[in-house]
């Protein structure tokens, strides 16, 4: 009779943990891709999640929230002269040197609902620039763009 007492505490230990775990991940907001973390820190994709007091995801501009979190569009934060900065760092013997202008760039943005506009802006911020790092990294434009940059900090 003792192993079946220990089994249902065991068993009941699991059950409470597994409800609290639901309970904190509920809370969490680490809510998925277009979907609004409310005040309250729910998810969810109602006003009562994306209006007033949303903490991130494709919050309404209108009716509250904070005045950074999601809407804009990326050509609010990189500007033309940055774009122009991070292009003319490639070295001149790059075929692909021009490929790319900043409206091409606003446009492919554009493409791709949230991309660099969910969340507050610190967050768009750091999305745009895991972004043109990565496309620095795997061109190698980013040893040439820091050379350059490095002197001037």
């Amino acid at each position: 009779m003792g192993s079946s007492s220990s089994d249902k505490s065991v068993m009941a230990l699991v059950l409470v943990l597994l409800l609290v775990g639901v309970s904190v991940n509920a809370q969490n907001c680490g809510c998925a891709s277009g979907v609004c973390c409310s005040q309250y820190g729910y998810c969810g994709t109602t006003s009562a999640y994306c209006g007033k007091g949303c903490k991130s995801g494709p919050c309404y501009s209108s009716g509250g929230g904070s005045p950074s979190a999601g809407g804009g569009s990326v050509g609010g934060i990189i500007s033309q002269s940055f774009f122009n900065g991070l292009a003319g760092g490639a070295g001149s013997s790059c075929e692909g040197k021009g490929f790319y202008t900043y409206n091409a760039f606003i446009a492919a943005a554009n493409a791709f609902s949230g991309f660099g506009t969910t969340g507050s802006n610190d967050v768009k911020k750091r999305e745009l620039a895991a972004f043109f790092a990565n496309v620095m990294h795997e061109t190698g434009g980013i040893y040439s763009a820091l050379s350059s940059w490095l002197p001037n900090i």
